[in-house]
């Protein structure tokens, strides 16, 4: 990319890395403002080199923070109560909830593959995560319409029901950091 396309994706409070001259040192730091030089004003989210704001050439720019809508792959909804509901509706959150009640069940019953089975509830407590943060996100901006009361009280009671710290599998162990 040369500068003048870098300059396009930069907008004020973008976040970005920055790599100063001489410096193998990446620092992040907020976009304040584009100058008509091609420069920009940047505050660093730590000091660096005792100064909280500069301007910055683009050229030291090395990474930028992709600002595009994240949407959720999931739909939010609670775990389906029957295998026909299970298969007939759409892909929910709920649907990870079986996927780690699965694995919670199997890991008793099938020792041979614990690996296995403690990698898939690794990545569905994983995804499970990442979809609920992209929710949380999207209601913190008022981009996601209210959820039902009911449906919201029925798959929280579920995930403490998964993730209850009395059950033999570790599922939860990714969400705790």
């Amino acid at each position: 990319l040369d500068h003048t396309s870098v300059s396009n994706l930069i907008k004020r409070g973008s976040a970005i890395a920055i790599c100063p001259p001489f410096s193998s040192k990446v620092v992040h730091g907020k976009v304040l403002s584009k100058n008509p030089d091609s420069s920009i004003n940047v505050q660093y989210v730590k000091t660096f080199d005792g100064r909280r704001t500069d301007r910055i050439e683009i050229s030291m720019i090395v990474g930028i923070q992709d600002t595009a809508a994240k949407l959720s792959v999931f739909k939010f909804d609670a775990a389906p109560q029957t295998s026909l509901d299970a298969s007939s509706s759409q892909t929910s959150l709920g649907h990870l909830v079986l996927c780690l009640r699965w694995c919670r069940q199997f890991w008793t019953m099938e020792p041979s593959s614990r690996g296995q089975i403690q990698c898939l509830a690794d990545r569905c407590a994983l995804l499970l995560e990442y979809e609920l943060n992209l929710y949380k996100e999207a209601a913190d901006n008022n981009i996601v319409s209210s959820l039902k009361p009911e449906v919201t009280a029925s798959f929280n009671y579920q995930l403490f029901e998964l993730f209850d710290e009395s059950t033999d599998i570790n599922v939860g162990r990714v969400t705790d950091s």
